[in-house]
């Protein structure tokens, strides 16, 4: 564990039922990304949801209350980012670089 989650897990202490920890590598290839060491050392902690009265909460992929699942989240904006791009211009900063 990384001393950041660590000095975090001595004042916010893990919820009792942290369910099960997320299939990275689906996740991973689900988003087409690497997921961070630390974000998901944070999730194997506190798993996703919300905290402190819901002021704080954590997206995980596959989490099993949907409203936090990263997974359905990346996929909404997705579709909502592609459709606003019918009726804007597209900065050429976002544009896809082409393969190498």
């Amino acid at each position: 564990m990384n001393r950041d989650l660590t000095r975090l897990t001595g004042l916010l202490p893990r919820p009792q039922d942290r369910g099960r920890i997320p299939d990275w590598n689906a996740a991973e290839s689900t988003l087409q990304t690497s997921l961070p060491a630390d974000y998901k050392e944070l999730i194997e902690a506190y798993g996703g949801g919300g905290f402190i009265d819901g002021y704080l909460l954590f997206l995980e992929p596959a989490c099993r209350n949907d409203v936090y699942d990263l997974l359905k989240i990346t996929s909404e904006r997705e579709e909502a980012n592609a459709s606003l791009w019918q009726f804007e211009d597209k900065p050429t900063e976002l544009e896809a670089e082409a393969p190498a």
